[in-house]
């Protein structure tokens, strides 16, 4: 039927050179329609698959992005990571230097998995010289001592733990106790000071050299809370050690006897 429409139009046009005749335009009144309905339909075909294949090129770069992301958000980990640990080992190298014993660093591959005892595991053992109650230490203060060793490998007994007892004194007043776990990682009980003696929170606690485990003037932790109330001897003191037992991923085993004279006094 178009191609009639169109020869109908060719041929009246050949008859009537330079117008249109009725037939025609009634003709083009039909067709206007057609082709512009025809013409939209063309263009909007054309634009969805324009938009379509803009849709899967973006989505292509966008995949890439994410992944090219993805790397970047590993290598700033891996940077952020060498960082801390370069700086723990740099202040375990300050404490070691800065120490007159043999020391020996070990890195912290476990704990206790039983939640009854505070208990580290090291890395270092027999083989390395490590012997049942050597102390272990880092910069910021005592971590606890040796209970167990392997060939390779040993167990650190956390301060906090309850059958820990390490002998300190209070730095200001040179007041003296024992420093026992309390079974939270956060705290340690000093026992054994007298009523009579001044302890005040906020005061330091360091390693009094007494009880042939740790050298004189390493720190302990701070007092938190003193408590003169009801009857005894003795009054009750509360310790929050120096060291964060969550955070431990280095420690310093010290290998000889001996004291840090004047480190933390």
């Amino acid at each position: 039927m178009l191609i009639l429409m169109a020869l109908g139009i060719i041929s009246s046009h050949r008859r009537q050179p330079g117008g249109m005749g009725p037939f025609e335009e009634a003709l083009y009144g039909v067709l206007r329609p057609m082709q512009s309905a025809l013409s939209a339909g063309f263009k909007g075909a054309r634009a969805f698959w324009d938009g379509y294949l803009g849709l899967v090129a973006v989505e292509r770069e966008n995949r890439a992005l994410r992944e090219r992301i993805w790397e970047l958000e590993q290598q700033l980990t891996e940077y952020h990571e060498m960082k801390a640990s370069n700086e723990r080992l740099r202040r375990l190298l300050d404490f070691q230097s800065g120490s007159k014993l043999r020391t020996l660093p070990a890195e912290v591959i476990g704990e206790d998995s039983t939640g009854w005892f505070h208990v580290l595991i090291i890395d270092k053992g027999l083989a390395h010289g490590v012997k049942r109650g050597m102390p272990v230490v880092v910069p910021e203060g005592v971590v606890g001592q040796t209970v167990e060793c392997a060939e390779r490998s040993s167990k650190v007994m956390l301060i906090t733990d309850r059958n820990s007892g390490v002998d300190v004194m209070i730095q200001r007043t040179r007041a003296r106790g024992v420093l026992e776990g309390m079974g939270r990682k956060g705290a340690c009980s000093l026992k054994y000071v007298a009523r009579t003696e001044e302890v005040a929170e906020g005061d330091r606690v360091i390693t009094s050299g007494l009880g042939g485990v740790y050298p004189k003037g390493l720190l302990v932790g701070a007092v938190t809370s003193v408590s003169k109330e009801g009857y005894g001897l003795f009054q009750q003191v509360e310790v929050s050690p120096q060291v964060d037992f969550d955070r431990l991923e280095e420690v310093m085993i010290l290998l000889e006897e001996g004291g840090l004279q004047g480190r933390n006094q």
